[in-house]
């Protein structure tokens, strides 16, 4: 193993909520995460996926195991008093360690970008949206304003349904070289 992965540092990201932080740290074989309660370490062996998105401004990777719940590491994460933090650069140099502690095990590991079930309820997002507002646009007509709620829900649909049309659906990439549109800017080539 490569002597830059012995001793490195915690990097404080939240995980399943955003509002959930743990400190990841990347050790000789295995990544370790550490919550509040407990710590749990995952085997770069019982790795089978890691799928990076971009969703909405924020970076997430999802690293999938033989057995237990996928971790997920995102960039952006709520602090208290509901003050959002976006964490871009630990996020980056974890997801680069990540990578790169991975390479002797890539083999056995599935390199995803992007998510095709997004891809689908993004197109769903798109059909539904203009259902909404024809069907608005009738009751306003009929005199039922109250439905003009759905207005805002339905431009809600369409931006939501744009920004995962833009990400694109789930596929494979190179683990030295992964998408830049998935990778905060600076994270590049993975030697």
């Amino acid at each position: 193993m490569d002597d830059t992965l012995k001793e490195q540092p915690h990097f404080q990201l939240a995980t399943h909520s955003p509002s959930e932080l743990a400190l990841f740290r990347v050790e000789q074989e295995r990544l370790v995460v550490q919550l509040a309660s407990s710590e749990e370490a995952v085997s770069f062996s019982e790795i089978t996926r890691i799928n990076l998105q971009h969703t909405l401004g924020a970076y997430v990777a999802i690293v999938h195991r033989r057995s237990g719940r996928p971790l997920m590491i995102r960039s952006r994460c709520v602090m208290p008093g509901m003050k959002i933090k976006d964490r871009v650069a630990e996020y980056a140099e974890l997801v680069r360690q990540l990578h790169l502690a991975c390479s002797p095990y890539q083999a056995g590991i599935e390199f995803i970008g992007g998510s095709t079930a997004k891809l689908w309820l993004s197109w769903l997002l798109l059909l539904i949206s203009p259902a909404q507002l024809l069907l608005a646009a009738l009751a306003v007509a009929d005199g039922r304003r109250r439905l003009l709620l759905l207005v805002p829900v339905a431009i809600g649909g369409f931006v939501a349904g744009l920004a995962g049309l833009k990400q694109g659906g789930g596929t494979p990439y190179d683990p030295k070289a992964p998408p830049t549109k998935l990778l905060p800017a600076g994270e590049q080539r993975i030697e």
